[in-house]
């Protein structure tokens, strides 16, 4: 199983509101926000590979991740520097795999926001195609990826949408595949679709599930292998904007660092 954390985001709100390294470096705690992130994989650690695929900058992030993981025990890993900028989070995920020849792996892939913490988190395993891990709100922001369900099959993804309100299920930022040839997959079918329609689904990982969910004449098939992951509101918390990881300061008692 891969697992791979895309880090090559700029942190613009971050920096605009006056913050000098990027967001994952954050103290929250004794500790940082990638760590309290990665923490949401600690019973994976000695059975994954861990991928981070970071941007070259003047931030010394090779270093950061490098001697964090090490610290917090990580068996198998990757530091990935990024040849050149990406578009969004699903071109920087296979950018990787293209570079690294995995584009046919078999193995299961689980990609996750850096600026996420997911407690009490269990992967699935068995017979699936896809998991879309989501949280219900009864009044959900538009600035979330969301998935929709089978009135008939209410586990059964039938839709996604990034930014745009479809349902009420929101997503942590955890995307499931069984395997990376499904997600290469999924995504170069989504790069066809913009050089055809000029649709730009290929920057954004939720979307890319549209290319995984079976159709009958261009209607979604009700029932598929493609479900929800039903998150409690209370296992998941958002450091992706600096209000949010305020917030999550007074919650971790963080002490002020130079």
């Amino acid at each position: 199983m891969y697992i791979i954390i895309p880090m090559a985001g700029e942190s613009s709100r971050f920096f605009n509101a006056g913050y000098t390294v990027p967001k994952y470096m954050l103290p929250l705690g004794s500790e940082t926000v990638f760590d309290k992130a990665i923490k949401s994989f600690k019973d994976y650690f000695n059975n994954a590979v861990f991928v981070f695929v970071v941007r070259n900058d003047k931030y010394d992030s090779f270093e950061f991740v490098d001697d964090h993981v090490k610290m917090l025990g990580i068996k198998w890993y990757y530091v990935h520097i990024l040849k050149e900028p990406t578009k969004g989070q699903a071109e920087t995920v296979y950018k990787f795999l293209a570079e690294r020849g995995l584009e046919d792996s078999m193995d299961e892939l689980v990609i996750f926001n850096i600026d996420t913490i997911r407690h009490n988190l269990k992967i699935p395993v068995g017979n699936f195609t896809s998991y879309f891990d989501a949280f219900y709100d009864d009044f959900p922001d538009p600035k979330f990826s969301f998935c929709e369900t089978s009135k008939e099959f209410p586990d059964s993804i039938i839709r996604t949408a990034e930014k745009k309100v479809i349902s009420n299920w929101c997503s942590t930022g955890l995307y499931i595949f069984n395997s990376v040839r499904i997600y290469a997959n999924a995504y170069k079918a989504a790069l066809d679709d913009e050089l055809l329609n000029g649709n730009t689904y290929n920057y954004y990982i939720a979307p890319l599930y549209n290319y995984i969910i079976p159709k009958t004449n261009g209607v979604p098939t009700e029932k598929s292998s493609n479900y929800l992951l039903k998150c409690p509101l209370l296992d998941v918390e958002f450091c992706g904007v600096p209000d949010e990881y305020e917030a999550l300061k007074i919650k971790y008692k963080t002490e002020q660092r130079d």
